[in-house]
């Protein structure tokens, strides 16, 4: 397989070019995939990659996405509700895709067929989680059974509580768990 480089002055939107890039004139397809990932930190976030003000562009946020992720903080930036709503795997996945495309180094960056495989792991993660209560039991019935809880559930959504019986809890005193996950 060939590989193909353009050496050139890079110009494009702040924030979605690649930074070595920029520095070097070099592109290549891994220079797409940083920017890819930038795209995917967007969605997460709910927000473009840079802060807008009185005509220009005041901050790049890839740095603070990227810091984020490694401090195992994206509770911090990503869009309100995202979390109980794509549930945790899937949404962890999605986030981890997104931080390897912006790897400084690009032979670290994973390719775009890759990208795809781990995108449509996360989407089915995705769907399993949102047809759990379909899959085992209706709604009621889990809130039914969630009342014999011997220490409350407490959630604040529907996906909150279908996490909570993918983990499992106790009841009838603690001597039985609960769990549609085993």
């Amino acid at each position: 397989m060939s590989k193909t480089h353009l050496l050139t002055n890079v110009v494009g939107t702040p924030g979605y070019c690649n930074p070595l890039s920029i520095e070097t004139g070099f592109l290549s397809e891994q220079s797409d995939v940083y920017s890819f990932g930038v795209v995917l930190f967007e969605v997460m976030c709910g927000r473009l990659c840079y802060v807008y003000s009185n005509r220009e562009i005041t901050e790049i946020l890839v740095p603070k996405w990227k810091r984020c992720y490694e401090e195992n903080k994206l509770d911090e930036i990503i869009f309100h509700g995202l979390k109980q709503e794509m549930g945790s795997s899937s949404l962890d996945c999605f986030a981890a895709v997104a931080y390897q495309c912006l790897q400084s180094d690009s032979i670290k960056r994973p390719r775009m067929a890759e990208i795809v495989k781990e995108l449509e792991f996360a989407i089915e993660q995705l769907e399993d989680f949102q047809d759990l209560g379909k899959k085992y039991l209706d709604f009621e019935e889990m809130k039914r059974i969630s009342d014999l809880a011997v220490v409350p559930l407490t959630y604040n959504s529907q996906s909150q509580f279908y996490r909570l019986f993918l983990k499992g809890f106790l009841i009838a005193d603690g001597k039985t768990r609960i769990s549609i996950n085993e």
